[in-house]
């Protein structure tokens, strides 16, 4: 089935996800370079093609996971980032929330690990003690855990909008 969603990010929003329901997914931002007035989304910071899967964070103030398969994923908030995790491991959840600051929380949760694709982090399932319940307990167990590596990852296109 078709969708769109816009991302929200600290009361803005920068990016829109178009999947069209087949299998290709679009990422635009508006083009603010010649005026300060929104005139639609038309600038394209990246198409795939062929994706087997698409995650909506929170209905509301939307971020969204694409996995293009073989390990490698598109995260789509506040910036566009690709990153590819372990290949042994497999993203089975995508959890995002607003903490009232108008910024969202993601988390890609894996069979062995857990990914902050927004933070550019990766921490082993193991390293939280027990299951966390909400989203923000992940992320409270994550500033306790200072040294969490970093994800092999890839801006697609800034938090301005501006492609890299």
């Amino acid at each position: 089935m078709a969708a769109v969603w816009t991302t929200y990010y600290n009361g803005g929003r920068p990016y829109r996800v178009q999947f069209d329901g087949k299998g290709t997914v679009a990422v635009y931002r508006p083009d603010f370079r010649r005026t300060r007035t929104f005139k639609g989304w038309s600038v394209c910071v990246g198409i795939w093609h062929n994706v087997p899967s698409v995650w909506v964070g929170d209905p509301v103030r939307h971020t969204v996971l694409i996995g293009l398969g073989g390990g490698r994923y598109v995260y789509v908030g506040e910036k566009v980032v690709q990153f590819c995790i372990p290949h042994w491991d497999d993203i089975v959840d995508f959890i995002s929330t607003e903490a009232g600051s108008g910024v969202p929380y993601a988390i890609a949760v894996g069979h062995q690990n857990v990914y902050f694709p927004s933070q550019g982090q990766i921490v082993p399932r193991s390293a939280f003690s027990g299951t966390p319940k909400a989203p923000l307990e992940f992320f409270e167990q994550l500033l306790r855990l200072s040294s969490a590596p970093l994800l092999h990852e890839e801006v697609v296109c800034d938090a301005l909008g501006k492609r890299l």
